[in-house]
């Protein structure tokens, strides 16, 4: 039965990153994101109290901690194996597609990257609610028809109140018709209330988002520890180990590549346009798989890692290698973050 700390990151696979052993526990380094490195046990990084689910009952059903503890004995064998392996050794795609896709969807840094992302999506659309010209083109009051989302509300309205107007002789399209009207003719007056209105509604969900991607990450390890449409993905790619040095493990253990090289955590990256993956298994050895026309071969790998790295990578002693990966951390998540919030923004937010 596994206990109360619970790893994210399995220790079979820090321990590929060991830089001695303090009594019978292996030793690593890590780099932590605005602090300075220090050593640890295995046991003592990438682990949080109860991170799964709480203890089972001795005697009662497997917990989702239990079921990922009983899988990693299998993923244990094969990073022993694939680490012993020489440069450019093919290993199998179903074995790699089914311990990558674990790795990357069991882990920390799912959570804080996908919290990132809706803070910051939330703090974007409170304070476009706030400006009295760009919330009013949000609701779509510049044209002809509310927007989707003002759509929606009026829509949600109508099943509460329906039935009563329904009595006054007062149809759908009709109540639709009369509410955008008024809230054109009466925008600067009812702003500021429904401004503050979404000021906490904003408030409210970024408060929920930890409990929420939490709660999400857990459904979907409880229905498949390895979800099929990414191991499918990636059971189609060519795998290999291949050689380097110096290698860091980043938090969000493998990362992903589009067909233009650019990288991001694997878990965040679009399935259907990711051409290549590289996960590191040691400081010497990473598993690299690919489509035949993948645009990343292996340059700049230890910035890319640690440009997906959110809380911290893990790698051998002091370097220069690793001051400078070191400063590059979350650069590669912060340009996603941007990227997807700017497009969202824009498809929601019509310009002045």
């Amino acid at each position: 039965m596994s206990g109360r700390k619970q790893h994210f990151i399995p220790q079979s696979l820090l321990r590929g990153f060991s830089v001695g052993k303090s009594g019978s526990k292996a030793q690593v380094t890590v780099y932590p994101y605005g602090r300075a490195p220090f050593r640890t046990a295995t046991d003592g990084i990438a682990a949080s109290r109860s991170f799964y689910s709480e203890l089972g009952a001795a005697g009662g059903p497997k917990t989702l901690d239990d079921r990922i503890t009983a899988h990693e004995t299998g993923l244990a064998h094969e990073l022993r194996d694939w680490r012993a392996l020489a440069d450019r050794s093919r290993v199998d795609g179903a074995a790699a597609a089914d311990l990558v896709t674990h790795l990357v969807i069991r882990n920390d840094n799912f959570r804080k990257t996908v919290n990132a992302a809706l803070t910051r999506m939330f703090e974007a659309f409170d304070e476009a609610s706030k400006d009295r010209e760009t919330s009013y083109r949000m609701m779509g009051l510049h044209l002809d028809a509310p927007s989707d989302d003002f759509m929606q509300s009026l829509e949600a309205s109508w099943e509460e109140k329906g039935n009563l107007l329904s009595l006054k002789g007062i149809d759908k399209k009709s109540f639709i018709d009369i509410m955008f009207t008024e809230a054109k003719a009466n925008w600067n007056s009812l702003h500021a209330g429904m401004a503050e209105q979404m000021g906490e509604a904003f408030s409210l969900l970024a408060n929920g988002l930890s409990a929420m991607t939490s709660d999400a990450q857990k459904r979907v390890l409880s229905t498949s520890l390895v979800p099929e449409k990414w191991k499918a993905r990636l059971s189609a790619f060519t795998w290999e180990v291949r050689e380097e040095r110096d290698i860091i493990l980043p938090d969000s253990v493998a990362i992903a590549f589009d067909a233009h090289g650019q990288a991001t955590p694997l878990v965040l990256s679009d399935k259907d346009e990711c051409t290549a993956v590289a996960l590191p298994l040691s400081m010497e050895r990473y598993l690299y798989g690919s489509t035949g026309d993948a645009a990343w071969d292996g340059a700049g790998l230890h910035d890319h890692l640690a440009g997906c790295a959110w809380d911290f990578f893990v790698a051998s002693g002091p370097s220069e290698q690793h001051a400078r990966s070191h400063s590059l951390m979350r650069r590669a998540i912060e340009q996603f973050i941007e990227s997807n919030v700017g497009d969202i923004l824009a498809e929601t937010i019509p310009a002045a």
